[in-house]
């Protein structure tokens, strides 16, 4: 789950991590995340430079981010 209110992953909202920091990417807006990775480990997170669609078709930053988390996801599959 992404915050459209900070912009960010809120802390202990990551599904499968139990970390208490917030994992927001300096001057970023966070869209979506998801837990993957061989290990389940690895939290990808897509961003843009804003959420307005105007500004984001302008500018072209959007990117996805990969973060390691302590705790995997829940198996699926």
């Amino acid at each position: 789950m992404c915050s459209v209110d900070t912009g960010g992953v809120p802390p202990g909202r990551r599904r499968g991590a139990r970390s208490r920091t917030a994992s927001t990417p300096p001057g970023r807006c966070a869209i979506d995340c998801a837990l993957g990775g061989e290990d389940g480990r690895t939290l990808y997170l897509a961003t843009a430079d804003s959420y307005d669609p105007a500004t984001t078709a302008r500018t072209h930053a959007g990117r996805i981010s990969a973060v390691r988390v302590p705790v995997p996801g829940p198996h699926v599959g």
